[in-house]
């Protein structure tokens, strides 16, 4: 008799890499729809599905996908999915940084957006991360350094972490 090992449910599991390269998960591929949001000619997108929806982790994707830093697991994460066979030109053509905004105070506007802002200056300067960002595209990108400012109350306060460009480092 010949036993076959049943896939699981990545149930609240919303990392891609993890669930392509972990233990024996179901994946059911969305990258089909990585060329439709491409030529869609809105440039905010907004997606609106109940909890549980795979919200999370079709943002994961996207990030796996987009992000310069994964370009050499490219085949392993994409190779046998649509995207994988048809792959875009911007694919692994972007720096990415992640927010996770799934603990925001919504009980009030003041509550929101004092959450929203804490959360943006938690991810953003925690253990000199922005910094580690910023100074990881300025050379990437081939842009000379600038300085940058603390983290103060609220988001007004902050500059962008790009000067003028230089010629793009190969």
């Amino acid at each position: 008799m010949i036993t076959k090992k049943t896939k699981k449910l990545p149930y609240g599991k919303a990392d891609f890499k993890s669930i392509r390269t972990g233990d024996n998960f179901v994946y059911v591929d969305k990258t089909r729809f990585i060329e439709f949001l491409e030529k869609e000619n809105n440039s905010s997108k907004i997606f609106i599905r109940p909890r549980r929806f795979g919200k999370s982790l079709f943002l994961s994707m996207l990030s796996y996908y987009y992000d310069v830093n994964y370009e050499d697991e490219f085949d392993q994460l994409f190779g046998d999915l649509c995207i994988g066979k048809n792959p875009t030109p911007l694919k692994n053509s972007y720096a990415v940084m992640e927010f996770d905004f799934s603990g925001i105070n919504t009980s009030s506007i003041e509550a929101f957006q004092n959450s929203f802002e804490e959360n943006i200056r938690r991810t953003t300067w925690r253990s000199g991360s922005f910094r580690c960002f910023a100074a990881w595209c300025t050379a990437w990108l081939g842009y000379q350094r600038v300085e940058m400012s603390t983290p103060g109350p609220g988001l007004a306060g902050r500059r962008g972490c790009m000067g003028k460009k230089k010629q793009r480092i190969a």
